[in-house]
């Protein structure tokens, strides 16, 4: 009964959905198209070479190496520091497929090695609202520090055998194979940021954002278009950059918002693990970090932002591409990559099968 309660919402909500597409095509024309200039001036570019680079320590056997010495977790904990939030998680979930460590060890240490990175955080974040201050360094010390705090209370949970593996492995395809897959969670990602802008818009046009907004400002007091901004960034972390720029107040909500990820980044994460971890245990532990984050921030802001002036009139070709035109070609080049990998573009055999 609760499946098929569970499956008729399920419809009932794509038919809306669709519909409201079919009927404000203009709205959802602009959101998409901002989305997905989102993507190719910020997203692609702050991620995707982190991600290739993840995926050949992987492949390679690298990080089995340096974990042989250590253990799993720090290489990946720092790793994940710097190279955005599906890295961490991807690699755990890789060495768990392995069956280098067990599955509780992926769970609690996918909700610890998970971060925006620092090209994310002053690319997309503090970069575009603040320019080149030290807001950027403080939401990174504050989601960096809530994940160190998260970690001295699981460590109980983290322990357990770890299958160490020594061999390196180093192939002629390891690079291509390497991009194709980071073209894919790529393609992942940015798919998830364009739906989003889809379902941000439909919640405005029904009124949603707007309830929340006027609840979110009677509770803090701030105005009602910052607090629907805020419900935005909550929904998808890259609407940050849409926030009250200079507005210094906002970097507690900052801190919280890039510790936790957003809702679309929740998908993308459970697109990346599908069942192999539990998302309702990642979901507590990231609430957690993400209080913490707040509360740290709220403590170096006086220390780290004294003396200091805002300028907002940044040169913004600091942080994003002046053009979408090299992400566009980047993408492409993923594409024939991609295809190659998979016998799409293998001329040769076909010739060679007719001869």
């Amino acid at each position: 009964m609760k499946e098929k309660l569970k499956s008729s919402l399920e419809i009932i909500s794509v038919i809306i959905l669709a519909l409201f597409c079919l009927t404000e095509s203009h709205a959802v024309k602009d959101s998409i198209y901002n989305a997905v200039m989102r993507c190719l001036e910020t997203v692609i570019p702050s991620l995707y070479a982190m991600m290739i680079l993840s995926r050949i320590l992987t492949k390679s056997g690298l990080i089995g190496r340096i974990s042989s010495y250590t253990g799993i977790f720090p290489p990946v904990f720092v790793f994940s520091v710097f190279a955005g939030y599906p890295v961490g998680t991807g690699i755990l979930c890789s060495e768990y497929e392995c069956g280098n460590i067990s599955r509780r060890q992926a769970q609690v240490m996918s909700g610890i090695c998970y971060g925006a990175g620092s090209a994310f955080i002053n690319g997309c974040i503090a970069g575009r609202l603040y320019g080149k201050g030290s807001e950027g360094n403080i939401i990174l010390i504050s989601t960096v520090g809530a994940d160190v705090i998260l970690s001295l209370f699981m460590i109980p949970f983290l322990k357990g055998k770890y299958q160490k593996n020594d061999k390196i492995h180093i192939s002629s395809n390891l690079l291509n194979e390497s991009i194709s897959e980071s073209g894919r969670s790529m393609g992942i990602i940015c798919l998830s940021v364009v739906f989003f802008s889809v379902i941000s818009v439909f919640l405005q046009y029904t009124g949603i954002i707007s309830l929340a907004g006027d609840m979110l400002s009677r509770i803090t007091g701030r105005d009602k278009s910052i607090c629907e901004g805020m419900i935005y960034t909550l929904m998808d972390i890259t609407n940050a950059e849409n926030l009250t720029k200079g507005d210094r107040t906002l970097l507690p909500f900052l801190s919280f918002v890039t510790a936790f990820g957003g809702v679309c980044v929740l998908f993308q994460i459970k697109a990346v693990t599908g069942e192999r971890i539990s998302l309702m245990l990642f979901i507590i532990m990231r609430i957690f970090a993400a209080v913490m984050s707040a509360v740290i921030c709220r403590l170096i802001m006086p220390l780290m932002l004294k003396g200091e002036t805002v300028y907002v009139s940044v040169n913004m070709s600091v942080h994003k591409a002046e053009s979408p035109v090299p992400s566009v070609m980047l993408i492409l080049m993923t594409f024939f990559i991609i295809g190659e990998s998979n016998g799409l573009f293998n001329t040769n055999k076909k010739y060679s099968q007719n001869a």
